[in-house]
């Protein structure tokens, strides 16, 4: 019983984790470079706060949704955001 939990847990944590990999490599990656256009160092650093998640940055010290004192990072298009 006990190890056909942990299976259960195990695959769903795999589930979990490929689909983050996934959304985050076919959904948000691509739409940093279209917003983003051609700045390989800022898309960089973006990606880099998206991986650590925002509270990171906010324990450095810095501002949330600041990028190195270049104004806010732009919000990606979707269907929550608002233009």
């Amino acid at each position: 019983m006990v190890v056909a939990l942990l299976a259960v847990v195990h695959v769903g944590l795999a589930a979990v984790w490929l689909g983050s990999m996934l959304y985050s490599l076919m959904i948000v990656q691509p739409r940093a470079a279209r917003v983003l256009g051609g700045d390989d160092d800022r898309l960089e650093e973006f990606l880099t706060v998206v991986g650590w998640g925002a509270a990171v940055q906010g324990r450095r010290g810095r501002r949330r949704g600041t990028s190195r004192g270049r104004g806010p990072l732009p919000r990606l298009p979707g269907p929550t955001t608002r233009r």
